[in-house]
């Protein structure tokens, strides 16, 4: 491509600041489509909306594959720029869950994040061990991502700024800001993370005055009397978050979690990975059992065994029917996931010493009605139970049916059509390339997902090897149409 080409001209070198000509009604003169169309092509850009985990992952390899002059813009609505919900967190004892060793923000280079950490002072590393087999503090794993996208060449352009609808002409997508800024782009990544918890179905619960919507919020946990019982509604990798929260500011109450079926997560601890011959297209039932009796003849070895499937894990998924998909979702995801998401011996020992302690107790069953200072538990099997609490707060975990999503920019996009649920309502509906599907079941050929987003299509897609992987996938097919417009 020339430097006279016409498709360099909106730009000039490190520039990534749109024409103010480029407005909703520049597009609609006389030269009607076909004019529409030469714009889309003359604007080489990929913009990313949500700038956590995923949109930097992507953004990363973005920078190694497209073609020159490709502007690649992230866009992200919170303060801090490459973090993310999950590695926004300050509190020290917060870890990852995955081992450092398999946390690099590079396939080809496995070391990436543990070399980066035996660089770093022991002061930016809260006192961790730079090790491969130890659980870095997930704000160090956010420094070691801010880190990238600061070093990144070309730099992408970062923007502050709220999405909260886009719309598609001609194959120019044009995205509003909350500001009311509209920013043009050839292709548009969702790389939005996780959702805000759900609000469960307890009447009263919204107006109680010790509700907690979410525990990531700064109220949460905030002016808590340190001796008044708490209960955590969840007992998932969120509500362990919120529990160690709990314990290093100083709680001595109660503190209670609860969900339907009572399950924490299970602890890391000497995993050796099977080699097994998965029965790649077998049913549900069959491969569960498959699972099972692996997991015994290891003579204990289980998360060997739930290791060695994960590879498989999404040539599983979409092997499965609807049905059978449906099926494992209502019976044995939890179980699923305690063996899955699993913690850090150093968490799952302050956990349980919580619990022995009796200051900690696992409950299954749901909130039935709260009164001013109280909530009523029916506990598993019927019982009902009242407690007394100082708080209650939501640590259900992400929501991931898009259709009750309170982000602005989900509900427009499943309004407008231009995207819709997948089947199973955990993430919006995607090929395998990652590109959304609209209301009728159009492919898109501009409007992309990655991520926790694709959930439906990949189900465990939130761990960042997975992203990792996903975003190199993506990136290359990025780029690719990126030379195809160029051509």
């Amino acid at each position: 491509m020339s430097p006279s080409d016409p498709k360099r001209t909106l730009f000039s070198p490190g520039q990534f600041d749109y024409p103010a000509s480029y407005t909703l009604g520049s597009l609609e003169d006389s030269a009607g489509h076909e004019q529409r169309r030469t714009v889309s092509m003359t604007i080489p850009s990929i913009a990313i909306v949500g700038a956590g985990a995923s949109g930097t992952l992507l953004a990363l390899q973005l920078s190694r594959k497209v073609p020159a002059g490709t502007r690649i813009v992230l866009i992200e609505r919170n303060a801090q720029f490459g973090v993310g919900l999950a590695y926004s967190t300050q509190n020290p004892n917060h870890l990852v869950n995955i081992p450092n060793g398999r946390m690099s923000a590079f396939d080809d280079q496995p070391n990436h994040f543990v070399d980066w950490m035996q660089r770093q002072s022991p002061h930016i590393l809260d006192g961790a061990p730079a090790a491969g087999s130890a659980f870095a503090p997930r704000r160090v794993y956010g420094a070691y991502l801010r880190d990238l996208l600061i070093a990144v060449k070309p730099a992408p352009k970062i923007l502050h700024e709220e999405v909260v609808s886009i719309e598609v002409r001609g194959g120019l997508s044009r995205l509003r800001c909350a500001s009311g800024r509209v920013l043009p782009a050839s292709l548009v990544v969702f790389a939005t993370g996780n959702d805000r918890p759900a609000t469960p179905d307890a009447p009263g619960l919204k107006e109680a005055p010790f509700w907690r919507p979410d525990s990531w919020r700064m109220d949460a946990f905030a002016t808590l009397d340190p001796g008044l019982p708490v209960l955590l509604i969840g007992t998932g990798p969120t509500a362990v978050d919120a529990v160690i929260t709990l314990l290093d500011q100083g709680h001595v109450g109660l503190i209670y979690t609860v969900s339907r079926r009572g399950l924490l997560s299970r602890s890391h601890g000497p995993s050796v990975v099977m080699p097994i011959q998965l029965p790649l297209h077998a049913g549900l039932g069959e491969l569960t059992r498959f699972v099972r009796q692996e997991a015994d003849a290891s003579g204990g070895n289980w998360r060997g065994v739930i290791d060695a499937v994960f590879p498989f894990l999404q040539d599983i998924w979409r092997s499965l029917s609807l049905a059978e998909r449906q099926r494992f979702l209502r019976h044995l995801r939890p179980w699923w996931d305690v063996h899955r998401q699993r913690m850090p011996e150093k968490v799952a020992a302050r956990i349980d010493a919580a619990c022995t302690s009796g200051q900690l107790h696992i409950l299954a069953g749901r909130i039935t009605q709260c009164e001013s200072n109280a909530v009523w538990l029916r506990l598993r099997g019927g019982r009902d139970t009242r407690l007394e609490v100082g708080r209650v707060v939501n640590c259900s975990g992400p929501c991931t049916d898009p259709a009750r999503s309170d982000d602005p920019l989900t509900q427009a996009i499943l309004r407008d059509g231009l995207a819709r649920p997948d089947e199973c309502r955990l993430g919006l509906d995607v090929t395998r390339a990652g590109a959304l599907l609209s209301r009728p079941g159009t492919v898109s050929r501009s409007l992309f997902a990655l991520g926790p987003p694709t959930r439906g299509a990949f189900w465990d897609i939130t761990a960042i090897p997975v992203i990792r992987r996903q975003s190199e996938v993506l990136a290359q097919h990025l780029a690719d149409l990126m030379r195809e417009h160029a051509d």
